[in-house]
C-alpha cells in the first residue's frame, strides 16, 4: 500500500492500534476465564499488531500495519498477485469487529482490569471518530473533484 505518512499515521493510531488493544483485551479476558492459552496466543497477536502498526509508520514498503496484513504481502510477493494484503487486512478488520461486538454481546468489559478497560474505552472512541472523520474527509473530497 502505498500512502502518504500522514495516511498511514492516521490509519495506525485510529484503526490499527485500537484494534491491537481489543485483541489485548479479548485476550487478557479469555487467558484469565477461559483458556490461558488460546488467551495468551490472542494476547501475543494484539501486541504484535500494535508494534507492527507503529512500525509501518515509517517502513511502509517493509511492513503492513498488522500480522494478517503482512502475510497477505508475504503471499502475494510469492505468487505475484495483489490482493492477499487487502483480503487479509480485511479478516483482520471482520476478526477485530466480531471480537469488540462478542465482548459487549456478552457483557465481558466490566471483567477487564481498569487500565485496560479505559484502553479499550479510548479505543473505541479512536474508531468511532476516525470512521466519522473519514467519511467526512471523503465526502470534502469527493465533492471538490
Amino acid at each position: 500500500m502505498d500512502e502518504s505518512l500522514g495516511r498511514r499515521l492516521w490509519a495506525a493510531v485510529l484503526t490499527g492500534i485500537p484494534f491491537g488493544v481489543f485483541k489485548l483485551g479479548a485476550g487478557w479476558h479469555l487467558y484469565a476465564f477461559v483458556n490461558p492459552v488460546l488467551g495468551a496466543v490472542i494476547m501475543a497477536w494484539g501486541i504484535v499488531d500494535i508494534l507492527l502498526n507503529v512500525l509501518s509508520v515509517p517502513l511502509p514498503r517493509s511492513l503492513s500495519y498488522c500480522l494478517l496484513s503482512n502475510i497477505g504481502r508475504r503471499i502475494d510477493i510469492y505468487t505475484g498477485r495483489e490482493n492477499g494484503e487487502h483480503i487479509l487486512l480485511a479478516v483482520d478488520t471482520l476478526f477485530t469487529f466480531v471480537i469488540v461486538a462478542g465482548m459487549i454481546w456478552f457483557r465481558q468489559l466490566p471483567f477487564l482490569p481498569v487500565v485496560l478497560g479505559r484502553l479499550w474505552d479510548l479505543s473505541v472512541v479512536c474508531n468511532v471518530v476516525g470512521v466519522g472523520a473519514e467519511r467526512l474527509w471523503q465526502a470534502l473530497h469527493r465533492r471538490r473533484a
